[in-house]
């Protein structure tokens, strides 16, 4: 579980490194997140520069969301 966990941070990190850039995430200070209809324990979101993109990091694992997918 961890492997995966690591292996999506690692692909999120390295799509953002075209043309030698570095993302950084920075952490939201307000958010909302429900799961299964409660709040977690343990949670924290983040966003970047770019537009549309969030890191949510909930327990032990990170989930990355594009906004603009989600949009149809």
């Amino acid at each position: 579980m961890l492997i995966a966990g690591m292996l999506l941070l690692g692909l999120t990190l390295s799509a953002g490194l075209q043309g030698g850039e570095k993302t950084i995430w920075k952490p939201i200070v307000f958010a909302i997140v429900k799961f299964n209809d409660e709040a977690p324990k343990s949670w924290n979101i983040y966003h970047t520069e770019k537009k549309g993109l969030l890191l949510l990091h909930l327990w032990k694992r990170y989930l990355l969301l594009d906004m603009k997918e989600q949009e149809d």
